[in-house]
């Protein structure tokens, strides 16, 4: 199984509540940190490729910053096989997630015919803003860990930091764009049955049924309660009063509607 959705959308949260159903998501995980107390659930070996192949090609190897044209070579591409014929070698079900799947997409559904898709959607607004807070977070952290001459010296520096969080808006939003229409795109070339689409802070109520889902893909799992591991009062229900360019948003709005429609839960 493939877990799927832009950075920001919940998918460690529900990764997590896999892993406890029973489903193998790593024997290397990335773990836990100030943004992500519960733990990433991200197995190292597709994350330090997928950040390898970025690099390579002279991306950003954090995903977050378009463009993200590439083309994978022949040696890339035996590389993301041999990484997957590892995994298969080593577990009968298994399943993984890492944000930058979504970039890579169209090769794995070569390489995984058969694959299961659990994609998690969450709308931009509240996405763009958990990755600049998630930014804001990690530029004080690393301000409030030098020493008092450091701060001093380096005040300036911080400040201009801080300021051009706000010119990361847009670039953020194009970026969820792409990964929202990378899924749109797989969506419309694979069968119904191989998918679901859902939103985290829906299955408090409704992982039974995705539960079941999963059984009818013949996964051996047990069920644990999602309501075990969220707290349904950390859901931030008042949207988020963001002003984005007006191309990029209605480009963003057309891309929602369309997810909208196609939500399973």
């Amino acid at each position: 199984m493939i877990v799927l959705g832009m950075h920001r959308s919940g998918t460690s949260l529900v990764s997590g509540w896999l892993s406890r159903c029973g489903l193998n998501f790593g024997d290397r995980l990335l773990g836990a940190n100030q943004s992500n107390e519960s733990g990433h659930f991200e197995d190292l070996d597709f994350l330090n490729l997928h950040e390898e192949i970025l690099s390579y090609y002279k991306i950003i190897k954090n995903g977050l910053i378009s463009p993200f044209n590439f083309t994978l070579n022949a040696y890339y591409y035996k590389k993301l096989k041999s990484n997957i014929d590892f995994k298969n070698s080593l577990h009968k079900q298994w399943g993984w997630k890492e944000p930058r799947t979504c970039l890579f997409i169209n090769y794995y559904k070569e390489l995984l015919p058969k694959a299961k898709y659990l994609i998690l959607y969450r709308d931009y607004k509240f996405v763009v803003e958990s990755l600049i807070k998630r930014d804001y977070i990690d530029i004080n952290i690393e301000y409030h860990g030098l020493s008092k001459g450091e701060k001093i010296r380096q005040s300036k520096y911080f400040k201009e930091k801080l300021q051009r969080l706000q010119s990361l808006f847009n670039v953020y939003l194009s970026t969820w764009i792409i990964y929202n229409q990378n899924l749109l795109n797989l969506i419309d070339s694979i069968n119904n049955d191989n998918y679901i689409i859902l939103r985290y802070d829906r299955l408090i109520a409704n992982d039974k049924a995705v539960f079941e889902k999963l059984k009818e893909w013949k996964f051996k799992l047990k069920y644990y309660p999602f309501s075990s591991i969220f707290d349904p009062e950390l859901i931030n229900e008042i949207v988020p009063d963001i002003e984005f360019v007006p191309q990029l948003e209605n480009k963003a709005l057309e891309i929602k509607n369309k997810m909208l429609c196609l939500l399973d839960i």
